[in-house]
């Protein structure tokens, strides 16, 4: 097993209330990866929970990718802690899979804001099949040439996110300005698989 790189501190909500969150993405080769899960949800989890219980940290959880993904990790581990501002979310169940959608837009400021009070009430009317939604500012960025925002859309199954990825085209609201503000829309979009949350 390889890390990869860094620890990401975002602050974002998924199922839970606003928090920061911290990834730390990991390469795994696939005749270890039965094992490693095997390790992580029997022991290592029991650790994290003991963190829930004495209140050190909010919810821990762990997540494999779906197919191929950007500097090739195959699991994240998700470490929630306390709140955070400049996030904005819609609670719900934390559902089967996640789409992690990153960015590095050219407005910041903009790609927030309209994420906030634009996209946000626009899923609040219609979640288009999601369990949940945020959207995150990246707190401790690594490197110039990295994203900055993540959004993430959960959903009950693979199916339905595949699903609404090969629909997504159409669903910009008129008034959206992400053209300007991301031209050169994310820079990834990744499925990751909820194997194990303790919180």
């Amino acid at each position: 097993m390889k890390n990869l790189l860094f620890t990401i501190l975002f602050a974002f909500t998924m199922s839970v209330n606003a928090q920061y969150y911290s990834l730390t993405y990991v390469t795994v080769p696939p005749e270890n990866q039965e094992e490693f899960v095997r390790l992580e949800t029997q022991y290592w989890s029991k650790v994290a929970k003991h963190n829930v219980e004495a209140g050190k940290q909010i919810a821990w959880g762990l997540v494999q990718a779906v197919g191929g993904v950007p500097n090739g990790w195959t699991h994240a581990f998700v470490n929630v802690y306390e709140t955070a501002e400049d996030q904005s979310s819609i609670p719900g169940e934390r559902g089967e899979v996640a789409v992690w959608n990153f960015a590095r837009p050219k407005n910041l400021a903009g790609f927030i804001n309209e994420n906030k009070n634009l996209w946000k009430k626009q899923f609040e009317n219609d979640m288009g099949g999601r369990t949940n939604w945020g959207i995150g500012l990246k707190l401790n960025n690594r490197s110039q040439d990295l994203s900055t925002v993540m959004t993430w859309d959960g959903y009950p199954n693979l199916a339905e996110a595949l699903k609404a990825l090969n629909n997504y085209e159409g669903q910009w609201p008129r008034q959206s300005k992400m053209q300007e503000y991301d031209p050169d829309g994310f820079t990834a979009s990744v499925i990751v698989n909820h194997i194990m949350w303790v919180d």
